[in-house]
């Protein structure tokens, strides 16, 4: 849903953004979803241990942290409206907590 987002807004960009900034934007959704389709994916990766699956989620974090600092660059700079904004941080804080709660379970599994 937020790739689909995200595709649809960057060609809304204004064009001195669109074509660095939008492209990024796609890029890192699109490493995202990726990585996400790779860790919990009808074909995922076979984990055989959680140590490495927790791996795979911390650099899925990292992956949305920096979507996050793309997205409030494009705000600063003014090429998203205040309520897009609004809803593109909800939508990645919400994928955040779930992406933190499974690394969570995973490292009090491990005590």
């Amino acid at each position: 849903e937020l790739s689909k987002l995200i595709f649809k807004s960057s060609a809304l960009l204004p064009k001195p953004t669109r074509y660095v900034l939008g492209r990024k934007l796609e890029e890192k959704i699109l490493e995202f979803s990726l990585k996400l389709n790779q860790i919990v994916g009808p074909s995922g990766v076979r984990f055989h241990n959680k140590t490495t699956k927790k791996e795979h989620l911390v650099q899925l974090s990292y992956l949305l942290d920096e979507f996050r600092i793309l997205i409030r660059m494009a705000r600063e700079i003014g090429a998203y409206s205040a309520g897009h904004y609004d809803d593109l941080v909800q939508r990645t804080g919400a994928i955040g907590r779930q992406i933190g709660g499974m690394i969570r379970s995973l490292g009090q599994s491990e005590l």
